[in-house]
Formats: C-alpha cells, sequence, structure tokens
C-alpha cells in the first residue's frame, strides 16, 4: 500500500501473531484443520481490506459496494439449488434483509475509513470481533475461552491499542 511502516511497528505486529498462535497454539490437542479456518479468514480479511484500500479514493463507495455484492450474489445464487431452506417464517427474512442492509453500511463505513485514513491505523478496531466473537461464543454455544486463549486475545489487542496510539500526530 506504500505506506511507510516503522521497525517498531514490525515488532509490535510479530507480538500480536504470537499472540495468535497462543489462542491456537499450534502442535497442541486443540489444533486441528479446522483452526485453519480462522487463519484464513484473516488472510482472506486482509486481502480485502487491501484492495479496498487500493481503491478509496479512486471509486465511488458505492461503486466499491456495488460490483463486490453483485458478483457475490452471482456466484452464491449457483449453490441455492443444493443448499436452500424455505425460511420458517417472515421474520427470517426481514432477519436476512436486516443483515444486508447492515453488511453495506459496514462496508461503505469501511470505504469511507480507508479513503481518510492508512490501513495501519485503521487495522486495531477491527480487534473488536474478538471481543465480539468471544461473547457470541459464550452466549449462543456456552463455550468461553481458556486462560491460554484470553492471554492471546489480550495480547493481540494491546498490540492493536499499542500501534493505534503510538503513531505519528500526522498520522492521527
Amino acid at each position: 500500500l506504500k505506506e511507510k511502516v516503522r521497525t517498531s511497528q514490525w515488532v509490535v505486529i510479530s507480538l500480536s501473531f504470537a499472540g495468535v498462535l497462543l489462542i491456537i497454539r499450534p502442535g497442541g490437542a486443540l489444533f486441528d484443520w479446522p483452526a485453519l479456518l480462522p487463519m484464513g479468514t484473516a488472510l482472506m480479511m486482509a486481502v480485502y481490506q487491501v484492495l479496498t484500500r487500493q481503491i478509496a479514493g479512486q471509486e465511488s463507495p458505492y461503486t466499491s459496494i456495488f460490483y463486490p455484492g453483485l458478483i457475490g450474489a452471482l456466484l452464491f445464487s449457483l449453490l441455492l439449488p443444493y443448499t436452500w431452506t424455505e425460511p420458517l417464517s417472515w421474520w427470517h427474512v426481514v432477519l436476512m434483509i436486516l443483515n444486508g442492509a447492515i453488511a453495506a453500511a459496514a462496508h461503505l463505513v469501511l470505504i469511507k475509513a480507508f479513503d481518510h485514513a492508512p490501513a495501519s491505523r485503521l487495522a486495531p478496531f477491527s480487534y473488536m470481533q474478538l471481543v465480539w466473537a468471544m461473547l457470541l461464543a459464550w452466549i449462543v454455544f456456552g463455550d468461553f475461552p481458556d486462560a491460554w486463549a484470553l492471554c492471546g486475545m489480550g495480547v493481540v489487542v494491546g498490540a492493536g491499542i499499542y500501534l493505534a496510539t503510538r503513531s505519528k500526530p500526522a498520522e492521527r
């Protein structure tokens, strides 16, 4: 992205990755192929954010929302004959529409943010996903992270906060 990253930032990013390793613990009993799914998700999210950052300011935010949404809808519609389940009530349809509207609004906000700030400055905000994922896992599945996972999350969030608060005044 042609953004300057200082050595201290690389050290903190490496520390953050160590926190991720604390969460998934490769080589341990909890590490199996499904543990790679969050890593794949993180990789795809990084690619998505890099591409969004590259076109921010060059294309209209609405164009940036429309074409990925259209392509995604067309590609996923190919799976409908094999996966479609009739909604059980009108409320499920409302929830699907609401989910799409919230996702589109979130994408628009992300595009606008990338238009006004470097990606390295915005990255720590995505760490709130850890908090929400942990809360949802606890509420929906009754699964609360163990001490190692909490420690890893703390390292990742702490590194992100450090990066966000230690940037130069010109980057803020």
